[in-house]
């Protein structure tokens, strides 16, 4: 059993080019998890956000902390703690910080490692 906080991981910048944004990779291969990864991430600053992009597998999200969007082509749906979003494989898709607070959400895929 691997317990922990997700301060004590360390917070890396997104590959993803005009991210503005943190991730936390908290459970993954790396930890002996063979299917699903779980990442904590978070984007600080207001009006910081992840672009759209899309991958070829699904998104889990839930939303801990913030005021927030999921962003997809044309348009946007506000997100607040408690929300979820599911991202389907192909789906263009993005997220930003709509509040004065940092927005923080836990994001669970297949790991692509």
């Amino acid at each position: 059993m691997l317990t922990g906080h997700y301060t004590d991981v360390e917070a890396e910048v997104p590959a993803l080019a005009g991210a503005r944004a943190t991730v936390r990779w908290l459970i993954s291969k790396r930890q002996g998890a063979p299917h699903f990864a779980m990442r904590v991430i978070e984007i600080a600053e207001p009006g910081g956000a992840i672009p759209l992009h899309r991958h070829d597998y699904e998104h889990e999200i839930f939303v801990l902390e913030g005021t927030g969007r999921v962003l997809e082509p044309g348009s946007a749906r506000e997100l607040v703690p408690g929300d979820f979003v599911y991202v389907e494989p192909g789906e263009e898709h993005g997220f930003e910080n709509a509040g004065r607070t940092p927005f923080r959400f836990i994001c669970v895929i297949p790991d692509p490692s």
